[in-house]
């Protein structure tokens, strides 16, 4: 299926305003504790399928115009925001899909296609 310019743009609209809003710190959080170490947070990976007993999950706070992001030295993954809240949450779905759930769970209301339309 292919999007239309419209759509794209609601979609583009969307992933910006969620990984300019949400932190990984406050996604990280829902599940583990973190503390700062120079100008990263550290942690427990919080991820579902990863168990471990060291701090080997990391997060980068947005820097110089780029979105916050993470990585797990234990499991080897990391990526932004969205890809974070999939894993904390155990699922795997499309990331248009999490990032409308991500959204609802902080309270952001999303683009529709007609919120883009002019008359």
């Amino acid at each position: 299926m292919v999007l239309s310019t419209v759509d794209q743009a609601a979609l583009k609209a969307n992933f910006t305003c969620v990984k300019q809003t949400v932190s990984c710190q406050q996604v990280a959080e829902l599940e583990t504790h973190l503390r700062r170490t120079g100008g990263k947070l550290v942690g427990r990976c919080p991820l579902v399928d990863h168990e471990e007993s060291t701090g080997s999950f990391y997060c980068c706070p947005n820097v110089g115009g780029f979105y916050d992001s993470w990585w797990c030295f234990g499991c080897n993954r990391g990526g932004d925001v969205i890809d974070l809240y999939e894993g904390v949450m155990g699922w795997d779905r499309k990331p248009a899909s999490t990032l409308k759930l991500l959204a609802e769970r902080f309270g952001l209301k999303l683009w529709r296609e007609e919120d883009l339309m002019s008359e």
